[in-house]
């Protein structure tokens, strides 16, 4: 059995007819889950198929199903293998009874939205030196943006390149303007695509299928500011960013120039007590290694008196004056100190020196004293 339903699942799969279809029909049976995905049955006069929304495609729908509405309805031919049943699974859903261009717009939305165009968004530069703003010459859009510009970040370079924002021309010189900022030497960091509020019809140029593939193939980020906070175009899916207006687009893309000095005041406070911290821990290493240096030069000179005071102590116990004055005497022959009685012999002058004067003496006796020899 899971042999033949994977059999299908592969021929429903290769089948390229059964995929991106608008099947019209009236929603019965809707329930949706905690797990967000939405499951119900799409029928007509004649029959009926289950459908399944997904978590995912639920989320960018502009219509969710409700119990008995008529609807167009996007998607796929999908086979469970599991339980051996094909399912219509939904990514777009337009209310039957809508507008023209509603409905342009809508099927334009699950095309891109399929081709995963909405999918990409980029981070926008934190703190861009250069911005390119693509609008209109004419009316009050340009102006506010360049003064939001100049006001929040004074440092950014504008780079402006005016173009039609309605009309029949409008979208190819978008195109252009877009193809033209990226071909530029010195590129600008983010594109501003913008214009003020109107119609449905006033702002279908940003509704157009190469103008959203422009958007998408910019090398560069691109962010939309298009009409007033409650209007979406596809421009808008595509982009990097969406801002509700012209305004906040420009608002987005630079930083407050006051929260940036505020940012670094604080930031030159942290270094700052940072910097008297490790100058006072420096100075407390600096004290203490003086104050060991200090204890080790003392206890080095300490250690020099000791041996100074020993070794004149020594000195002076081996001075000849100290050795006399212990009771010894020096005996001299002829200036000669005499060290012992050989050559010595009666008669010999011979002149004694104690600690307080000398005495001279002539020699009555030599007298040997037997003395055993080597030391036994």
């Amino acid at each position: 059995m899971g042999e033949l339903n994977n059999k299908v699942k592969r021929i429903l799969d290769e089948e390229k007819s059964i995929h991106g279809l608008w099947v019209l029909g009236e929603f019965s049976n809707v329930k949706q889950y905690p797990s967000g995905h939405i499951y119900a049955v799409l029928k007509d006069q004649t029959s009926e198929i289950r459908c399944v929304v997904w978590r995912n495609s639920s989320s960018g729908l502009s219509v969710k199903p409700k119990e008995g509405m008529k609807a167009f309805c996007y998607g796929d031919v999908i086979l469970s293998e599991q339980k051996g049943r094909y399912d219509f699974s939904i990514t777009a859903i337009i209310e039957a009874g809508a507008g023209a261009f509603f409905l342009k717009m809508e099927l334009l939305k699950a095309k891109l939205r399929a081709e995963g165009l909405f999918d990409r968004k980029r981070p926008i530069p934190s703190m861009p030196s250069r911005v390119a703003l693509v609008t209109s010459d004419s009316g009050s859009v340009i102006h506010d943006m360049l003064k939001i510009l100049s006001r929040r970040f004074p440092l950014v370079n504008v780079v402006f390149q005016p173009v039609k924002v309605q009309g029949y021309e409008a979208a190819g010189e978008i195109i252009d303007a877009i193809r033209f900022i990226n071909s530029m030497e010195t590129k600008p960091d983010v594109i501003i695509l913008a214009r003020g509020g109107g119609s449905i019809e006033d702002l279908w140029t940003f509704n157009e299928e190469d103008v959203a593939r422009a958007i998408y193939a910019s090398d560069i980020p691109v962010v939309t500011g298009i009409g007033h906070q409650t209007d979406f175009t596809i421009s808008d899916f595509v982009a990097d960013l969406r801002a509700a207006t012209p305004s906040e687009a420009a608002e987005k893309v630079v930083p407050d120039r006051l929260e940036i000095i505020s940012m670094l005041g604080d930031r030159t406070k942290i270094l700052r007590n940072k910097l008297n911290t490790l100058v006072q821990f420096e100075e407390q290493g600096l004290d203490m290694a003086y104050e060991n240096l200090q204890n080790s030069m003392m206890d080095y000179i300490e250690n020099r008196e000791q041996t100074a005071t020993h070794l004149k102590a020594l000195v002076m116990s081996l001075n000849p004056s100290s050795i006399l004055k212990r009771g010894f005497a020096s005996v001299t022959k002829e200036g000669l100190a005499l060290k012992s009685i050989e050559g010595l012999k009666v008669g010999d002058r011979l002149n004694i020196a104690v600690y307080d004067g000398a005495v001279d003496a002539d020699v009555k006796s030599v007298i040997r004293e037997s003395r055993p020899k080597d030391g036994k």
